[in-house]
């Protein structure tokens, strides 16, 4: 294929993904780093207020989307440690992805298979009542079994991101997305050094974080600081940063182009 065919081909798969994506300000940016060479996404688990108050602002100064995964029996408003539905509508509005994390939050393996599918499907229900179609899942407590893992796609589900360490690369399983998760202890430099193996070794790494504060309130926490100092790693170098939604369609079409080099 030569340059110019591939930059018009590169090209409309770009246009089409942004049709189809997050309508936000920011559903890409063109100052990125092509995902060939290693994208990023930034995850939240919950759906914490301290999430909305304190990461988001960082998110959106950069125009850097997200993935947030919410527990939807918080969108009544009744908790206010949590995004409440009009929170997360407009999160998707500006170009975050909003995916499922369930209803309850329950340690899936310890449930039986009616229960498990009324958690997937509720969740997406609850979703889809006020205008999210959420497409990506996240196990609670990053628990799961291999059957667990063919009822999240027999819900509708495109993926699922578990709590395995490691990188996703071509030959990913799309239902068992491994994650590299930032605790109260996990140092800016070492994140930095995440992404830049990343870039390096053309992979997908996507970071885990909960609750963003001053000081982290819980074992799985972490401080503004520390996420101000990723956001501005990745801008400054370019790094193209995806939701997990975005990041499933890119991997299968580069995983298209090294099979079938040729299209």
């Amino acid at each position: 294929m030569d340059a110019r065919r591939k930059k018009i081909i590169t090209t409309i798969i770009m246009f089409v993904l942004l049709a189809v994506g997050p309508v936000g300000a920011f559903a890409a940016t063109t100052t990125s780093t092509s995902p060939s060479n290693g994208m990023v996404s930034l995850t939240f688990d919950d759906g914490t207020s301290s999430v909305l108050n304190n990461a988001i602002p960082i998110l959106n100064a950069a125009h850097l989307p997200s993935t947030q995964y919410v527990i939807t029996s918080y969108l009544d408003g009744h908790d206010k440690n949590f995004m409440n539905a009009a929170n997360v509508r407009h999160l998707q509005a500006e170009g975050h992805e909003i995916g499922s994390h369930t209803r309850s939050h329950p340690f899936l393996p310890g449930l039986t298979t009616a229960e498990v599918m009324n958690e997937l499907r509720q969740s997406k229900q609850d979703l889809a009542a006020i205008g999210i179609n959420a497409t990506t899942f996240a196990y609670p407590f990053g628990g799961y079994t291999v059957d667990i893992s063919k009822l999240v796609q027999k819900s509708g589900y495109a993926g699922a991101r578990t709590c395995d360490y490691g990188w996703n690369g071509n030959r990913l399983n799309r239902y068992l997305l491994k994650v590299h998760t930032v605790f109260p202890d996990t140092t800016l430099d070492s994140i930095k050094l995440k992404i830049a193996a990343t870039m390096q070794d053309h992979t997908w790494l996507i970071l885990v974080f909960h609750d963003v504060r001053h000081k982290p309130s819980t074992s799985e926490g972490t401080t503004i600081a520390v996420l101000q100092g990723v956001v501005d790693y990745l801008v400054k170098n370019k790094v193209h940063v995806v939701t997990v939604a975005e990041g499933l369609k890119l991997r299968n079409q580069l995983s298209l182009e090294q099979h079938h080099p040729g299209i």
